[in-house]
């Protein structure tokens, strides 16, 4: 389990014996954010860290630098070499994968915080990153609530447009990789179905790839009222163009939407995710395996 101490250190935890146990991080990388936590098939445990470094130089005062670190005898080793975006506030996070991870290399997705926004994903090739080509520059920021998804050849990435000037309702989307590497949009338009703002996550579940996002109609919610939600997933055609299973998993109201997610059982979609009765209700924490293998 990886989260931040209470004096804002990164921090990871294994659950081992009846105990949980913290993991030894370099000193180098404690004050990083910790960002991901990924298990690979043969029983590896990396790490992602970013940090945000501020320099004089350029427009931008601030540049990023990602590490990743593997978990070997009880401390994290960071011995690969760290990506640097120049000039640039940046969002990583790992790709993960619907293949094996034994023969797979690390990858990276990439997000520019600060305007104008980029998106990209980075590739380990023996000792040095790859970078793909950017995603379409037209998109604007917004948030990152998952990281990318490797599925054979192509990548998916999930890109939520929330920021000025898109105007209400905020967009949604998965863009995928085509054969020349060039990025085009999963069924050719946003995954919103009407109810509201979207904001869209990626999973990987057995040998095919799940989009979730929640819709919020924050442009007639009264101030300190209800929003009107609605709890959405797609799931991405074998062509990778389109997707071949639409749900809709619950629709209704709350004070406080959360970003919900999609997990792998069995091979099958467990869906998780927040729904409300009543305003003074409570959030009810829902998981759900209602969506049967085909």
């Amino acid at each position: 389990m990886g989260d931040t101490s209470p004096k804002h250190l990164g921090r990871v935890r294994c659950f081992q014996v009846g105990h949980w146990i913290e993991e030894k991080i370099p000193p180098f990388l404690r004050r990083d954010f910790l960002s991901d936590l990924q298990t690979t098939d043969d029983g590896r445990l990396v790490a992602l860290f970013f940090a945000w470094k501020k320099v004089s130089e350029g427009h931008f005062h601030f540049r990023t630098v990602i590490h990743l670190a593997e978990l070997r005898d009880g401390r994290f080793i960071a011995d690969t070499p760290p990506i640097r975006v120049p000039n640039h506030q940046a969002i990583a996070s790992l790709v993960a994968t619907t293949v094996d991870t034994r023969s797979t290399s690390p990858e990276v997705g990439i997000m520019l915080s600060s305007q104008p926004t980029r998106r990209w994903v980075d590739s380990l090739r023996g000792s040095r990153w790859v970078q793909s080509r950017p995603l379409p520059k037209e998109l604007v920021g917004g948030s990152m609530t998952s990281g990318a998804v490797r599925d054979g050849t192509s990548i998916f990435f999930p890109v939520s447009q929330v920021e000025f000037p898109t105007p209400l309702p905020y967009e949604a989307s998965i863009y995928g990789t085509g054969g020349d590497g060039s990025w085009r949009e999963v069924g050719g338009q946003p995954l919103n179905t009407g109810l509201g703002s979207a904001q869209t996550s990626l999973y990987p579940v057995g040998d095919r790839v799940w989009a979730i996002w929640i819709e919020n109609d924050f442009e007639h919610a009264e101030f300190g009222g209800m929003i009107k939600t609605g709890v959405f997933a797609a799931r991405i055609s074998l062509s990778g163009r389109t997707y071949d299973r639409k749900v809709t998993l619950w629709t209704g109201e709350t004070v406080f939407p959360e970003i919900p997610q999609v997990i792998d059982f069995r091979g099958r979609p467990m869906f998780l995710y927040f729904r409300q009765q009543s305003r003074y209700g409570g959030m009810h924490a829902t998981v759900e395996l209602g969506i049967p293998r085909p």
